[in-house]
Formats: C-alpha cells, sequence, structure tokens
C-alpha cells in the first residue's frame, strides 16, 4: 500500500474514533447536573420554610436505621418518622437526625415540627436549616459540570478535526 493509502486509512480509523475526553466529560456533566438537581430540591425547600415556615408539635411514630456502604465504608443513617396536624388534616414524614439525638428520642416523644403552611408535605424536625449539605452538593456539582463540559467540548473539537482531516486525506 502506498504512503498516500496509508494516511488515509489512519485518518478514517482516528476520524471513526470518538475522543474518551467527550464520553468522560458527558458523564462527569450528567452527574454534576444531578448534584445540582439535588441540591437545588434542597434549596427550594428551605427556602420555602423560611418564608412560610410555621412551627407546631408533632409526635415521633417510630424510629429506625440505614445502613449503606460507601466506597467500601459502612455508614448508618438514623432515621425518625413523625406525625403532625395542619389545617385539621394529619401529615406523617420522616428525616435523617445525628445519633446523639435519635438516640435520645423514642416512640410517642413530643418534637417541634416546622412545616410550609401552603404545603404542610414539607416539613422537617425542629427549626434546623442546616445547608452546608446542599452548599457541598451545589459545589461539586457546579465543578463537575464545568469541568464536563469543559472535557465534553475539547472531544468533540478533536473529533470535528480527526473528521475534517480524514475528509481533506480522502480527496
Amino acid at each position: 500500500m502506498s504512503q498516500a493509502g496509508r494516511t488515509k486509512t489512519r485518518s478514517r480509523k482516528a476520524a471513526s474514533k470518538v475522543p474518551a475526553t467527550l464520553f468522560i466529560g458527558g458523564a462527569l456533566l450528567f452527574v454534576g447536573a444531578i448534584l445540582l438537581g439535588i441540591s437545588g430540591f434542597h434549596v427550594y425547600r428551605a427556602h420555602r420554610l423560611a418564608v412560610e415556615g410555621r412551627i407546631t408539635m408533632g409526635t415521633v411514630t417510630e424510629k429506625g436505621t440505614m445502613r449503606t456502604t460507601t466506597n467500601g465504608n459502612p455508614n448508618t443513617s438514623y432515621i425518625v418518622s413523625y406525625a403532625f396536624t395542619a389545617a385539621d388534616h394529619r401529615f406523617e414524614s420522616s428525616s435523617s437526625i445525628y445519633a446523639d439525638d435519635w438516640q435520645k428520642m423514642k416512640a410517642g416523644d413530643a418534637v417541634q415540627v416546622e412545616y410550609v403552611v401552603s404545603n404542610p408535605r414539607i416539613s422537617q424536625l425542629g427549626t434546623d436549616n442546616d445547608a452546608s449539605v446542599s452548599s457541598y452538593m451545589a459545589l461539586a456539582g457546579g465543578v463537575l459540570g464545568l469541568l464536563g463540559t469543559a472535557l465534553a467540548v475539547n472531544g468533540m473539537l478533536r473529533w470535528i478535526a480527526a473528521m475534517s482531516a480524514s475528509k481533506v486525506a480522502g480527496r
């Protein structure tokens, strides 16, 4: 095969391969978007509670734990289910709380509940607006989204350049 024929074959092979940076960038962009969406939901809840929050008393109905493993490390989440009455209706919900607080509670205990007047299904135990998790998720989502976008654009430009080179070599 002549030198021109080998160059043409190599150019076509290069053009048919989509750069890995495009796939990696797309995956990072996807994960970043999910994290931003989840943190956006938490920020929305916190905003609604801050604007329309009303305090009432509720009752602990159940306690439980949920065991998970993240990167081989076991984790335990401490869950408390509670019920409260708002606008003459009974609502039930659950929250993940700190282990120390969970150990102190038992079914039947009275607890302070904050809920949104126009939508009592949005509620939380107490008046704790710990936005740190949402902030970290938003930060991680933003960083992953930007990194993913940069990698995906870089991969797309490389792929377009390879396709253009194969067309030029194919003439």
